[in-house]
């Protein structure tokens, strides 16, 4: 693997992400992909500020993130790419993703 990739989506459907995830793949072998919303799922019920505070751990890990247009525009991931901003973690819009 060359690089490992944080995914930045708004949505919580995970059967979504799994399928985003797969055309990813296919497209991009070279990318290690890393969904903290799979990832981190068993953590759904506990205090959001604790969920996002493992999504940037795991994000100041990755290489690059990666956004999707307007499905980025949620809280959380404004606090994503806040910190990819921060610690010059490349950020790459991907656009809207079918």
């Amino acid at each position: 693997m060359e690089k490992m990739v944080y995914i930045c989506c708004k949505t919580n459907n995970t059967k979504t992400i799994a399928k985003m995830l797969t055309i990813l793949k296919e497209q991009h072998p070279e990318c290690c992909f890393f969904s903290p919303l799979i990832a981190f799922s068993y953590l759904d019920q506990l205090d959001r500020d604790y969920v996002v505070e493992h999504y940037l751990f795991a994000l100041a890990h990755c290489d690059e993130i990666w956004t999707f247009g307007k499905s980025s525009n949620s809280q959380d991931c404004r606090v994503e790419q806040l910190f990819a901003e921060r610690y010059k973690i490349p950020m790459i819009d991907m656009g809207v993703m079918n």
